[in-house]
């Protein structure tokens, strides 16, 4: 079963895998078959902002990729916890003492460790 996240983790989730996979938004869109734009849109949007103009197939098909199903309002748990390397992700990025490139680096590394640790 996959992980279930509001739609408003959704960029930060995806964005964090894209660079972790060292993909570009034209390389994830090729992937998945969704504009890089839409993609784009998704991963800036942190409040569901880019959801009237993303289309729900097109959400459907990046929140596969991503390997996680994403809950819309009412139907949110606010118990359910964000994945945890999408929230240290976004603490890094938002540390002043870091650069924006370590901040990356030091989520990726987290990721793989959190990764390799959980899975087995």
């Amino acid at each position: 079963m996959k992980p279930r996240i509001p739609y408003s983790a959704l960029g930060r989730v995806v964005r964090s895998k894209r660079k972790d996979s060292d993909l570009s938004l034209s390389d994830l869109s090729d992937l998945v078959h969704v504009s890089a734009a839409t993609l784009s849109r998704i991963e800036r949007s942190d409040s569901g902002d880019a959801l009237p103009t993303a289309r729900p197939e097109n959400i459907a098909k990046v929140a596969d990729w991503a390997g996680v199903e994403v809950v819309y309002g009412q139907e949110s748990n606010p118990a359910a916890p964000e994945p945890l390397p999408a929230l240290v992700s976004a603490h890094l990025r938002a540390d002043k003492n870091l650069k924006p490139n370590d901040a990356a680096a030091l989520a990726r590394m987290f990721e793989a460790a959190y990764r390799q640790m959980t899975t087995g």
